[in-house]
């Protein structure tokens, strides 16, 4: 049996425990890891290889901010105000994190725009009294649409720019795919708002970092200075963590 037939049938089993989920994600995740390396498709040492990343701290930091935004009550605030921006309507919610995540993946890894608006997209969620499943997945559909906008929308653009630049064909401006990226973000955007959304069943499901005990805001009681300071501090200092993790090292690539 050839490397790619194992490889793809590891690849299928793996699928379908995330479907099935027998036992956690992040199991079948290290467990299928390891089997790639016992079966000798990749060596040992590589099997954590992708854990040693900027993104798998930016994903564990914004986790972090979340729950603390959560826990504080500031995305009930958040929440609140979007939510007179955009109205309780499932239609426009979804509208709105699909523009906002093209835009910012434009420039952002996509990894860092989902992750960095998922607080805000649940808050916004819950203060109009939806669940949060499809909107969250119009913000997975958004910030992948916005990547073929520019050139360091997603690393692998730029890569392949590099390549191209090597083989000796002439390489992509920064805006060459724009008016593909473009058409394909307003296309996307319209099938997801008007069609998309009526054909994916709503879950119920809430992300653990929303799941936390509010303590500083009970009622009518408002979060304190000192823990909305605190918390703002955070936020800005994750904005300034996506930014040097995710937005830099794709512009120096290009």
């Amino acid at each position: 049996m050839s490397q790619m037939t194992i490889a793809l049938i590891i690849l299928v089993a793996t699928v379908v425990l995330f479907i099935w989920e027998p036992w956690p994600i992040i199991v079948t995740a290290i467990g299928a890891s390891i089997v790639f390396a016992y079966t000798g498709i990749i060596t040992v040492n590589d099997i954590f290889t992708g854990y040693n990343s900027t993104t798998i701290v930016l994903l564990a930091g914004m986790m972090v901010i979340g729950s603390s935004l959560f826990h504080a009550g500031i995305t009930d605030l958040i929440g609140e105000k979007m939510v007179k921006i955009t109205g309780k309507s499932e239609r426009n919610i979804i509208l709105a994190t699909l523009v906002v995540s093209c835009a910012l993946s434009s420039v952002c890894s996509n990894i860092g725009v989902m992750t960095a608006m998922a607080p805000l997209v649940t808050a916004m969620c819950i203060a109009a009294g939806i669940g949060p499943s499809k909107a969250l997945l119009s913000l997975l559909f958004g910030a992948q649409f916005g990547g073929f906008v520019t050139l360091v929308g997603v690393g692998s653009n730029a890569t392949a720019n590099s390549v191209m630049e090597e083989l000796g064909i002439t390489p992509f401006g920064f805006f060459s795919i724009t008016p593909f990226g473009v058409g394909v973000c307003i296309l996307g955007t319209l099938y997801f708002t008007l069609i998309g959304r009526k054909l994916i069943p709503d879950t119920k499901y809430i992300p653990e970092f929303a799941k936390t005990e509010k303590s500083l805001w009970t009622g009518k009681r408002r979060p304190s200075l000192w823990s909305l300071c605190c918390v703002s501090l955070w936020s800005l200092q994750s904005v300034r963590i996506m930014f040097l993790c995710t937005l830099l090292p794709q512009w120096a690539h290009w």
